[in-house]
């Protein structure tokens, strides 16, 4: 099975990614602690504004120049064209966007309640070239089916500088205006290694005229791609952007003490999309939409059972976790905290729907739900907001998640007949659901821990024992792979499998 083959294969992406998203969050929570509120809610502002003026930056050729590469060095076909005609379009296009940061900083740091900090959104400015090169960068490596230009210098690398000088810049005493600065050193520091990474492989072209009709066919592929990736941007930082607008800097700095933390419950399920999709992609051609129902829904239930107990500790205890990790005087994001919790566990629970989607080649559909949710997200943001606050803010993002997802789950379903809440997934969620309840008696760091740990044993033991035979064949084939295989005979001789029918119809 080249399934199994193809997980082990990826395993450093993902480990690249987690790695990320760890570093990352390191970044927020010193940022939370050790600024001002009104401080932290700037250092945030300056992270979604950045976000939207690297997508837009992007025109699409993120996503597209893999495809473009991958496809045309199939053919035989020569990509240097290719290559001078993306770097010189996203070039051009971050310089302007960032320019324009700089120029209008103050009149968008009012409009977005940061006026003190106009400063800041020329910093966001500096770092969107660098920000939108690298990543462009990775997407040519990716082109070449290269990794470690995207674990090395975009997951690790970048977040670790940024980390390393957030840490000094609170020792030093320089604040917001320090953290910010490592993050502009951070980022161009990320493009120049990685561009020598690409130069010493000969990945880059040399310099030479860059053809018209190529940027021509680039932009009307990338193009449609770019409405996605802004939809989803929105889906990401709308809360925080009209958290500034409508209740300014300190209302966001309280609120990003909340999203932060509830973003690590889809750590596990978007790092594994690195995997997943290749995996899905090789299943459907395989073995058919029968195939991919059963590996969805196999899936689709680990990643459940790896993310519950922290997602159900969110929801049930939401203000030890916000005091131990930002400090007390958060406290009062902590039902912000729950609401995006339980959203982002609804996208959990629903699986890989939308890379399913795309496995499908119906990225239409993707595209259309996406537009669809993030104009719900806005909107619902603008009307809550002004009344509730980050609480609102929480519960736009929340119903955007829900609603995307319930989109998507029954456009497969007409689609393909996929429902992934077969028997072996019901009983772990009907479990999760009781366990919930036990999480709620936590009330100190040192309950709250055993908790978790005994709740994820009970789900894990649950889940294998559920398993079917074609479950149990994958898991031996991994573990085979991975050398492991007297670990999974133990597991799965010592938990019985239980005897009843799988089938995708129950």
């Amino acid at each position: 099975m080249r399934a199994s083959r193809l997980l082990v294969a990826s395993a450093l992406v993902l480990v690249g990614t987690i790695v990320s998203g760890v570093l990352g969050f390191l970044v927020y929570i010193i940022a939370g602690r050790e600024l001002s509120v009104s401080a932290y809610g700037v250092f945030n502002v300056v992270m979604a504004v950045t976000a939207f003026s690297a997508t837009l930056s992007s025109l699409g050729l993120r996503d597209a120049l893999p495809r473009e590469l991958a496809y045309s060095r199939a053919r035989g076909w020569r990509v240097e064209d290719i290559v001078r005609a993306a770097l010189l379009v996203v070039a051009l296009a971050s310089i302007a966007v960032g320019g324009l940061l700089a120029v209008f900083s103050n009149r968008l740091a009012s409009f977005l309640g940061v006026m003190r900090y106009s400063w800041s959104l020329v910093l966001a400015g500096l770092a969107t070239p660098s920000m939108v090169l690298l990543d462009l960068f990775v997407a040519i490596a990716r082109g070449y089916g290269r990794v470690m230009e995207k674990i090395l210098v975009r997951d690790v690398g970048v977040y670790l500088v940024l980390l390393i000088g957030a840490v000094l810049s609170v020792f030093a005493g320089l604040g917001l205006i320090g953290v910010l600065f490592s993050y502009v050193i951070a980022w161009n520091l990320g493009a120049v290694v990685a561009a020598l990474m690409l130069w010493r492989a000969g990945l880059l072209p040399r310099p030479s005229r860059v053809k018209f009709d190529v940027i021509v066919s680039l932009l009307a592929f990338s193009l449609p791609l770019l409405v996605s990736g802004v939809a989803g941007i929105v889906m990401t930082y709308m809360d925080t952007l009209m958290l500034g607008v409508f209740r300014g800097a300190r209302e966001v700095g309280l609120y990003n003490a909340a999203a932060p933390l509830a973003r690590i419950v889809l750590l596990v399920l978007g790092s594994a999309g690195y995997i997943v999709l290749p995996l899905f992609s090789e299943i459907y051609a395989r073995e058919g939409a029968e195939g991919l129902r059963h590996v969805y829904t196999i899936i689709a239930r680990w990643v459940f059972v790896a993310t519950y107990p922290l997602a159900a500790a969110m929801i049930a205890a939401p203000r030890l976790l916000v005091a131990a990790v930002f400090g007390r005087r958060y406290l009062a994001i902590a039902p912000a905290l729950a609401v995006l919790a339980a959203g982002f566990t609804a996208h959990v629970v629903a699986g890989f729907n939308g890379i399913t989607v795309m496995v499908l080649r119906e990225t239409r559909v993707v595209g259309m739900v996406s537009i669809l949710s993030a104009t719900v997200n806005a909107v619902l943001n603008v009307l809550l907001i002004p009344r509730l606050g980050s609480l609102g803010a929480a519960a736009a993002t929340a119903a955007s998640y829900m609603l995307s997802n319930a989109l998507i789950s029954l456009w497969l379903y007409k689609r393909i007949r996929l429902n992934p809440f077969t028997k072996g997934y019901l009983m772990p969620l009907s479990l999760a659901a009781v366990l919930a309840s036990v999480l709620t008696v936590a009330h100190t760091l040192c309950v709250l821990i055993p908790l978790l740990v005994a709740v994820e044993t009970v789900l894990g033991v649950a889940t294998l024992a559920t398993r079917d035979a074609y479950e149990e064949t994958l898991i031996r084939e991994i573990a085979k792979d991975l050398g492991l295989e007297w670990l999974a005979e133990k597991l799965l001789n010592i938990i019985p499998r239980l005897q009843w029918s799988q089938s995708l119809d129950d």
